[in-house]
């Protein structure tokens, strides 16, 4: 089965290249991460269309939400009586 991998995929390739797998493998390893897609025509124009875009192959995410803190936790103030 032929796939276009997302990502870097270590002995396997690097990201974009076309390369041919196991159809379980695909299936059930590649597939589910999101490291790879079928190398059907329409998914490959959508791979070049991305890596020729001005920006870069993806917006990159914002830090916010990795840096943003969370709520402190409530906490009894004294222990229950049984």
């Amino acid at each position: 089965m032929k796939i276009v991998l997302k990502q870097d995929v270590d002995n396997l390739g690097d990201r974009g290249a076309v390369v041919n797998v196991a159809p379980g493998y695909a299936r059930n390893f590649l597939f589910p991460k999101g490291m790879a897609l079928a190398a059907t025509p329409g998914n490959m124009r959508q791979i070049e269309l991305q890596n020729s875009s001005p920006t870069g192959p993806s917006r990159p995410r914002s830090r916010r939400s990795a840096t943003r803190r969370r709520a402190p936790t409530r906490r009894p103030l004294a222990p229950r009586a049984c």
